[in-house]
């Protein structure tokens, strides 16, 4: 059987490299730290995923979106209109993070108290901000990245400091969970998983849409809940 874990043992079973459940704005999700190579491959494993189909990954802010990912203009302007929410933004990855305040998007916007900035997250390491594991996409040198409205998420990538794993909490080809019940069948074996961080029964529906936003040049790649 699966644990039931707060929000507090989720965050400290992530830092220890093992996969969690939780809850985001579309369907369940397999969290693991996005900068944690072998919790990455954990990933796979456990999906039955192909090594050529990338990972994306869940901020809970536009800052730290910045550290990880390369923004053009129109992809802020995509990021301005739309999240937190579910689009899933593609951009070329940022290779070494920078070290400076990431430009802000939402001007006068206060992100909510308790959740660490990404800024004072590097003020606290001292240094850059970790690179993303090489292998959530080997194909090429972008980043799916989406800034999650899910309160859960949003409050275990704070306390985390770091960006999770944003991929559905299935088999890969299987339907997506919406429920713990379907979470339990669809991973019985305890040892796959540590464990779940419950949000009751999701609203069953379209996923995340999917935009790859490359310079100037916006491409839709799977049509869902945000309509461009």
């Amino acid at each position: 059987m699966l644990e039931q874990l707060s929000v507090e043992q989720a965050v400290a079973a992530i830092r220890d490299g093992s996969v969690v459940v939780v809850p985001t704005e579309t369907a369940y999700a397999l969290a693991v730290d996005a900068t944690n190579k072998a919790a990455v491959q954990k990933l796979y494993t456990i999906k039955n995923r192909p090594d050529s189909k990338p990972i994306f990954v869940m901020v809970n802010s536009i800052d730290m979106a910045e550290l990880y990912g390369n923004f053009s203009d129109k992809a802020k302007q995509l990021a301005m209109q739309h999240w937190p929410g579910p689009l899933t933004i593609i951009v070329e990855k940022q290779t070494h993070p920078p070290v400076t305040t990431p430009s802000r998007l939402r001007t006068g916007q206060a992100q909510p108290p308790s959740f660490d900035s990404a800024q004072d997250m590097l003020m606290q390491r001292g240094a850059g901000a970790p690179d993303l594991a090489p292998n959530l996409n080997v194909v090429d040198t972008t980043i799916g990245i989406r800034w999650t409205s899910n309160p859960i998420a949003q409050q275990i990538i704070a306390k985390l400091g770091k960006p999770i794993t944003a991929t559905s909490a299935n088999v890969s080809g299987e339907d997506s969970c919406y429920t713990v019940a379907e979470i339990k069948k669809e991973f019985p074996e305890a040892k796959d998983v540590a464990g779940i961080v419950e949000g009751g029964n999701l609203q069953q529906g379209e996923l995340s849409t999917l935009v790859k936003c490359i310079n100037e040049k916006v491409e839709v790649l799977r049509k869902g809940k945000i309509k461009l």
